[in-house]
């Protein structure tokens, strides 16, 4: 667990503070990025529901990293690319952060 929280705290503050090497406006990014959270963070429990923890907690991990892998090769040029692939990524991310707190009060009981 704690190597979990290390990695996911490490790559979502590595997207939220990342638009000035994306060449972005980095205001116009925080506010996306704000707004990318509300529904990360309110879709995850029903989510989780349906499809359990795990399940959906690795392909938030997969999905959060394929896009972050793809938006490596992409040139700084063409903006809209660049900040649609990082509001993925952070709302895979945010939604696996969130899904880490429930699964932690899971594995380590009061």
């Amino acid at each position: 667990m704690y190597i979990v929280f290390i990695v996911s705290s490490a790559v979502f503050y590595g997207i939220s503070f990342s638009a000035i090497n994306f060449k972005l406006d980095p205001f116009m990014y925080m506010i996306v990025g704000g707004l990318m959270e509300i529904p990360a963070y309110s879709l995850v429990v029903p989510i989780i529901v349906k499809t359990g923890m795990v399940p959906f907690t690795a392909g938030s991990y997969i999905i959060c990293g394929i896009t972050i892998l793809i938006l490596a090769f992409i040139p700084a040029d063409i903006k809209w690319l660049t900040i649609t692939l990082a509001m993925i990524g952070k709302f895979f991310i945010s939604a696996a952060f969130q899904a880490i707190y429930l699964l932690a009060t899971e594995v380590f009981p009061t």
